[in-house]
């Protein structure tokens, strides 16, 4: 074989290996930020979902406080039923955007954090019920009733359960978030 050839033979060898060698570093670079930008979009997703979680959860905790701190004075005459009525309502109305928010949280996941998300709906829900009754029940007797005693205690342990749940949550949460792949069990 000549040596010119041989020469030619040796460059087009080496240089399909080194073309060989650029697209495959460039198709795992692309993979890598592929799988990053996916991440990066998973974990904006995410916090979207987990953002108005907590709003719609805080909200209606908040209505939820108010309610129970008002039926609470209105043994003393501060507030009549009506307005123990109104703050019902209130509370009431907040309750579908967490049950609205609850399921795509789910979704979203990971598990830990959907797990906690279906407990704080059904805690929600629970307490908005036991509030509606302990309202009723205010409005139509006296305090030292043993039934209006109860619903009051419910109402104020699912507040203050509510209140601890929502804290467990933003920290699984934020946990999630910063899972560097986006994902966390």
């Amino acid at each position: 074989m000549d040596a010119g050839v041989a020469a030619l033979l040796g460059a087009a060898v080496g240089g399909l290996l080194g073309a060989g060698g650029t697209i495959g570093a460039a198709a795992l670079s692309g993979r890598a930020q592929g799988r990053s930008q996916h991440s990066h979009w998973r974990r904006q997703g995410r916090r979207e979902v987990y953002s108005r979680f907590l709003e719609a959860i805080s909200a209606h905790q908040e209505a939820l406080g108010n309610l129970s701190s008002m039926a609470y004075a209105a043994i003393r005459g501060d507030h009549s039923p009506e307005e123990l009525n109104v703050a019902w309502q209130e509370a009431s109305a907040l309750l579908p955007a967490v049950r609205t928010a609850g399921p795509i949280v789910v979704i979203e996941g990971p598990r830990s954090v959907a797990e906690l998300a279906e407990d704080i709906v059904n805690l929600a829900t629970t307490a908005t019920s036991n509030a509606r009754s302990y309202s009723l029940i205010h409005a139509r007797q006296a305090y030292d009733d043993s039934a209006l005693g109860q619903r009051s205690r419910n109402v104020n342990e699912a507040v203050s359960e509510l209140k601890q749940k929502l804290s467990a949550f933003a920290d699984l949460a934020r946990n999630a978030l910063d899972a560097p792949d986006g994902v966390h069990s």
